[in-house]
Order: structure tokens, then C-alpha cells, then sequence
């Protein structure tokens, strides 16, 4: 598995496949929110992203997001738009909205 420092404002830095994984690591200060991004590949599945979240923020304060894209046309015409599900954590009262999707194994 690798895991690399993201860029929060580009999602699209250093994605070149589908099988990715967004960690964010969110902390409260007293100016308002302190984030880091991660970019993980080469995980066997979302349960190893998580396994190693839990080893690095001890502090809990992390989410797993999975990276998608959907086709959308754009300035350039069409092409793939990166988009976010978000797997695991807590979501911090960011004052943004989100979309959460929820998995039931069966």
C-alpha cells in the first residue's frame, strides 16, 4: 500500500486509476479547521485504508473517502469529473454540505 500527501484544493493530483482511497485528517484550532490529506493505492480493500488511518491518528479524527469519477462535460468538453464517497469517520461540523452513502453487507 502506498500512501502520499494530497492536495485538498486538486483532487485529481497523483489519481490515475480508480482503485484509490482519500484519507482526511481534520483537527479543530482555535482559526477554524487544520486538514491533511492523503492519497492511498494499492490497498487490498477499504479495511487495510482504515487499519493504517487508525495507526497514524490515534486521535480518531480521520475519514476514508473513495475516489470515483463520473463523466461530465466540462470548458473542455467531456471528460472524467473526480468525485468522493465517503466510507468511514466522523464528518466535522465543517459548515459544508455533505453526501454520505452507506454500505450494508449482506
Amino acid at each position: 500500500m502506498d500512501v502520499s500527501p494530497a492536495s485538498p484544493s486538486d483532487p485529481t493530483v497523483g489519481f490515475d486509476g480508480p482503485e484509490r482511497f482519500r484519507v482526511r485528517h481534520v483537527v479543530s484550532s482555535q482559526g477554524g479547521w487544520l486538514v491533511d490529506d492523503y492519497d492511498v493505492s494499492g490497498a487490498t480493500d477499504v479495511q487495510e485504508v482504515i487499519a493504517w488511518a487508525e495507526a497514524a491518528f490515534t486521535d480518531g479524527q480521520f475519514q476514508v473517502y473513495l475516489r470515483y469519477e463520473v463523466m461530465q462535460e466540462g470548458p473542455d468538453g467531456w471528460g472524467p469529473e473526480p468525485h468522493f464517497a465517503h466510507l468511514h469517520g466522523a464528518v466535522p461540523d465543517t459548515g459544508v454540505a455533505h453526501e454520505t452513502v452507506t454500505f450494508t453487507a449482506q
